[in-house]
């Protein structure tokens, strides 16, 4: 019997969520389309009508994930009156995904915990093509004055992801809802170091 359209994305939608589940407990590297066929109740068959391999999953998986990132920058762009501004709304929505966007929070933790699996397997994640926008950003926010700097637009936004990363670590602590309350105004004083 043909599956229509609509099944055939319901099942692949299952399979992505659960390859996402098996590859954020036993990493990438060391789970099979087998696992991941078990996990989620279908046939490798399954899989492999959706990806012709492992691979293919994981760009998928990228992709998808680089597309949710990209329609929430522009999503948030439309909604700040500054460059600055929307950096700071995307860094606390940032910090705030494993809330408001939990499968988003899981790719990213697989992606930044598993990069040398990845090249391993032969799959390409290049954290600069991550970083564009925000330069773009940032170069914006520079030429219209909003930031005074001597530094380029890159080295900002890896010292801006840097400083979320760094942040995200409190979520780990006791006082987590205390942390989170203060995303916004740690943001905004990693911002006035180059505002005016």
């Amino acid at each position: 019997m043909k599956k229509t359209k609509e099944e055939a994305q319901k099942t692949k939608n299952i399979i992505v969520k659960g390859a996402i589940e098996l590859f954020s407990k036993v990493g990438i590297e060391s789970c099979t389309l087998q696992q991941i066929a078990n996990e989620v109740g279908c046939t490798r068959g399954a899989i492999y009508w959706h990806f012709k391999n492992k691979e293919e999953l994981i760009s998928f998986l990228i992709d998808e994930y680089k597309t949710r990132e990209a329609r929430k920058f522009e999503e948030l762009s439309s909604r700040s009156d500054s460059n600055v501004e929307l950096l700071i709304q995307y860094g606390v929505w940032s910090l705030e995904k494993e809330h408001q966007d939990p499968l988003g929070a899981k790719v990213e933790k697989i992606l930044s915990h598993n990069i040398q699996s990845l090249l391993k397997i032969g799959v390409n994640y290049n954290v600069d093509e991550d970083i564009l926008f925000i330069a773009s950003t940032v170069e914006k926010a520079i030429k219209s004055n909003e930031m005074k700097t001597d530094l380029n637009s890159q080295d900002i936004s890896y010292m801006y992801l840097s400083y979320i990363y760094g942040m995200s670590l409190m979520a780990y602590s006791e006082d987590k809802e205390k942390y989170c309350e203060k995303y916004d105004n740690y943001l905004r004083t990693f911002f006035k170091n180059f505002c005016n």
